[in-house]
Parts: C-alpha cells; sequence; structure tokens
C-alpha cells in the first residue's frame, strides 16, 4: 500500500513534522500503547498538508500517530518511536 503520510524525524525525542501526500490534516493525535490520546492538536481549517507536534514532554517508548482529515475521517495510523 502506498504510504499517507511520513514522519521525520522518526525515532524523535523533541518534535516531528508528519507530512501528508494525500488528505489535508485536520487533527493529529499521538497515542500510547494503552490507547490513550497523549497529544491532540486541532482542529484546523485549510489545506494542511504538514503538522509540527512538540512530544518532549512525553515519556521514551513506542507510540501510535493518528491524523483526522478535513471530513473528519481517520486517514492515517503511523508508529513513532520517543528516545
Amino acid at each position: 500500500a502506498p504510504r499517507v503520510v511520513s514522519i521525520y524525524p522518526n525515532p524523535t525525542n523533541t518534535q516531528f513534522l508528519i507530512s501528508s501526500f494525500q488528505s489535508s490534516i485536520s487533527c493529529v493525535e499521538v497515542l500510547d500503547m494503552l490507547g490513550q490520546t497523549v497529544i491532540s492538536t486541532g482542529p484546523e481549517t485549510g489545506n494542511r498538508k504538514q503538522v509540527s507536534v512538540t512530544v518532549s514532554n512525553l515519556q521514551p517508548g513506542f507510540y501510535f500517530v493518528r491524523t483526522i482529515d478535513s471530513q473528519n475521517k481517520l486517514s492515517s495510523v503511523s508508529k513513532l518511536v520517543i528516545e
């Protein structure tokens, strides 16, 4: 399947930039391995294709990053490593 988003840098310990190759990004959510939302940005209007998210307050470990598009649909789920 084609990648719909990229996350850079990954792993990270301060922040990451998520870029969408398809739909615009309204919200970005970072979830821990228990499925709890630990960071949520947005909703933002407009044709945003990139969002910078600060994660310096999160503990090291594995996380999931979800993007929600302008139609309020889940558009991607990616894995994120925080060092």
